[in-house]
């Protein structure tokens, strides 16, 4: 059984996946923190920094590094329910 810190980090990271917009020049990590924070999520600017690095080396998600502050958003072109389903897929190959 996974203990309480395990289902937090599992359901703030959730929440950050659900709060990414589909397209560019996305949201920044103070931006996300903030709304981690209204959906009554505890997280620092570092964990959403760190949170968003560990879920896009396992989901499609981009950051618009092109300027400050950099923006993340999914992949474009696809929902979110789309791009879990690509990376279930994917995952069963």
């Amino acid at each position: 059984m996974p203990s309480n810190t395990t289902r937090h980090t599992i359901a703030r990271q959730w929440q950050l996946l659900k709060l990414l917009p589909a397209r560019h020049p996305g949201l920044s990590s103070t931006q996300l923190q903030a709304a981690l924070i209204k959906a009554g999520y505890k997280a620092s600017k570092r964990t959403v920094e760190r949170d968003l690095n560990d879920l896009s080396q396992v989901f499609p998600l981009h950051c618009n590094n092109k300027g400050m502050p950099y923006g993340w958003h999914w992949q474009p072109g696809l929902s979110l329910g789309e791009q879990l389903c690509q990376h279930l897929a994917l995952d069963e190959a």
